[in-house]
């Protein structure tokens, strides 16, 4: 069993949310964003930070509107199924 270092577990969340805040505020243009989360896949043994950004949101939301799921995502209503989805981000990595 391999011991639980919390000091690098700490570090290593620090550091991803520096480099994900800093890619996101450098985009260019500039995004304007709303949110940053931490995701855990325990199913799958990760974990990583997402960046949010309203225009990523109508992007992924007007691809989602020209798919075959396109009457889920209509309206405010189906944009906003998508505001918080971490995999479903542009900057979801």
């Amino acid at each position: 069993m391999i011991p639980f270092d919390g000091a690098a577990v700490r570090q290593a969340l620090r550091d991803a949310v520096i480099e994900a805040w800093a890619k996101v505020t450098s985009l260019e243009p500039p995004e304007q964003v709303y949110g940053l989360m931490l995701y855990e896949g325990v199913e799958y043994g990760y974990i990583c930070i997402t960046p949010f950004t309203e225009e990523a949101l109508d992007r992924v939301t007007h691809t989602y509107r020209s798919g075959r799921w396109a009457e889920r995502f209509q309206g405010d209503r189906g944009r906003e199924r998508l505001r918080w989805s971490a995999p479903d981000s542009e900057h979801f990595e």
